[in-house]
């Protein structure tokens, strides 16, 4: 006997919190999972929240990832620091579920999802469902929070919502930046003046000092070295930064890629579309405010109504949306395809210079990311733009993502540093500033790249802390040189092989560092230790799982990955 469909009356809200959007496709999975079920779901950015807009929202179910160690990613800080203000306003009326994502190796693990469920609790908020902490893989608890929050629904008193008052009206931001030359690139939102200096919603500018290839000319892979001023206003802003933390800089998408859209979409560059609160000329809307690599599926539904074709995937690509509309044929509507565009979102770098030493500057790392698809050249949004189009001079809008997660240790500490390409970027800071302390504890650097000859990134510098004595060990890989053998290629090889010098850092107190690759490198790395726990500590199996666990809980194996 299948279950009775809820009323279209019945209003759920999901709110998403993320910095690399797994999150919010998860919010976008049990949405479709509630309207198969009748209920009217409505998926939105957390940022857009007010504690008011919240109450008055009724129902909310929220899935929200952590940053760092315990963060709110910023698009949830604003909502987060509202509601933990001691001055709050009461919950009462609002029925809710969370699911947080997070990393078991970090301390304090799904740690905003746990603040946001334990504060609207004490503000009145009624669990309409348990909250739900998942790990890395988050299939299987994702789809346990999403079947209690089905069942959580269907008990609900939905004509007993409790009326709240409307939300305050938000003052209306300052208009758009006018792009007016190469040299200015103030994508993403407009500056917020009520908002601190430097921050998310208030960036500080940018220029650019430097901007070359730090890889050789045979490289396989080109890699950027960014030198930026420490920003217009930003040195009295929010903007005192420690070796390990990130910058996030907004990237104006490519203007071929815009032009194209433009043309197969048969649509006028100065037609006037909403974005937030602005209004403004599409073409510079879809040049600096909204995303173009990916797009709303709802989109492909209203081509296939105006009788339209889908360009399908491949195994190598997905459909962004400059294939969507060439493939489609139809002239499109500029409302219904803004509306079917999330908002541009910043880009994280890692920091790559020492505050102590660079106190006018920062340094930072890019790998560029270039293919072809559907016939035609694919660049990153921000790495092509670093590449192509961003030449000394120009400025540009970014802020301060602090990492206090991923910080040095007392001086006289040992460390060892794994990371390879770009993963190098934050161990260079702390290089740097321990060479400027004379730091006594000893520095190991594992670094991978894929070539000596091309691709070995400062290597003189580190050349250079060898020989002084501030790296007290350095260990390379090459993955694509002759004659390197098979278990010899990658960092996590690296670390095997010194299997017993590892334990020993680890046994006299030593901080473990990994930077890089979430996918592959990071889990190759954790298993490397695991197996040396496992040989060298004399451990069983769950002796060292829970001796590595420990370690990260403890705040001696910090994982900056991505």
């Amino acid at each position: 006997m299948s279950e009775a469909a809820p009323s279209s009356t019945k209003n759920v809200l999901i709110l998403w919190g993320t910095e690399t959007y797994t999150a919010e496709g998860l919010a976008q999975q049990a949405s479709k999972a509630l309207a198969k079920r009748g209920y009217a779901v409505r998926v939105d950015d957390i940022e857009k929240l007010s504690p008011e807009g919240l109450r008055a929202a009724h129902t909310v179910l929220i899935v929200t990832s952590t940053y760092g160690n315990g963060d709110p990613p910023a698009n949830a800080e604003p909502l987060h620091a509202a509601l933990m203000d001691a001055a709050a306003p009461r919950m009462d009326g609002l029925r809710f579920s969370v699911c947080g994502l997070g990393d078991t190796t970090y301390p304090r693990f799904a740690q905003c999802g746990k603040d946001f469920d334990r504060r609207l609790g004490e503000l009145g908020a009624l669990r309409l469902a348990p909250r739900q902490d998942c790990d890395v893989d988050v299939d299987e608890p994702f789809a346990a929070w999403l079947s209690a929050v089905v069942a959580g629904l269907a008990a609900l008193p939905w004509d007993e919502v409790i009326a709240a008052p409307a939300a305050a009206p938000v003052p209306a931001p300052a208009p758009a930046p006018v792009v007016v030359s190469a040299l200015v690139a103030f994508a993403g939102p407009p500056p917020r003046p009520d908002a601190p200096l430097g921050s998310r919603r208030n960036p500080a500018t940018f220029t650019v000092l430097e901007n070359h290839a730090a890889t050789g000319p045979g490289a396989s892979r080109e890699v950027r070295h960014l030198r930026l001023d420490r920003g217009a206003g930003a040195l009295h802003g929010n903007f005192d930064y420690a070796a390990g933390d990130s910058l996030a800089l907004w990237a104006p998408n490519d203007p071929s890629v815009v032009d194209a859209i433009l043309s197969a979409g048969r649509l006028h560059d100065d037609a006037p579309v909403r974005v937030g609160d602005d209004t403004l000329p599409l073409r510079e809307a879809l040049l600096y405010r909204l995303e173009l690599t990916t797009f709303d599926a709802r989109l492909a539904d209203w081509i296939v109504d105006q009788g339209g074709k889908l360009a399908e995937p491949t195994e190598q690509v997905d459909v962004q949306l400059v294939d969507l509309v060439r493939g489609a044929r139809v002239q499109f509507d500029p409302a219904v395809l803004v509306k079917a565009l999330r908002p541009l979102a910043p880009r994280l770098y890692s920091i790559a210079s020492g505050p102590s030493v660079s106190p006018g500057h920062v340094d930072l790392l890019a790998s560029v990311v270039r293919y072809t698809a559907f016939g035609l050249p694919r660049w990153g949004v921000a790495t092509g733009w670093m590449a192509n189009r961003l030449p000394v001079g120009a400025q540009l809008h970014g802020y301060l993502q602090a990492a206090p997660h991923f910080r040095l240790p007392a001086d006289e500490v040992d460390i060892l540093m794994i990371g390879p390409g770009t993963g190098i970027a934050p161990f260079r800071a702390f290089l740097q500033e321990r060479a400027a302390r004379r730091a006594k504890g000893g520095s190991w650097l594992v670094y991978g790249s894929r070539n000596r000859a091309h691709d070995l990134l400062y290597a003189g510098e580190l050349e250079g802390w060898r020989a002084d004595g501030t790296l007290s060990r350095l260990d390379l890989a090459f993955s694509r040189d002759a004659g390197v053998s098979a278990d010899d290629r990658y960092v996590q090889h690296k670390l095997l092989a010194a299997g017993a010098e590892v334990w020993s850092l680890i046994q006299r107190g030593g901080v473990i560092y990994v930077c890089g690759d979430a996918k592959a490198m990071a889990p190759d790395v954790h298993k490397a230790l695991h197996q040396i726990a496992v040989k060298h500590g004399d451990l069983n199996e769950e002796q060292a799982k829970a001796t590595i666990k420990e370690l990260a809980q403890s705040g001696r194996y910090l994982r900056d990955v991505y």
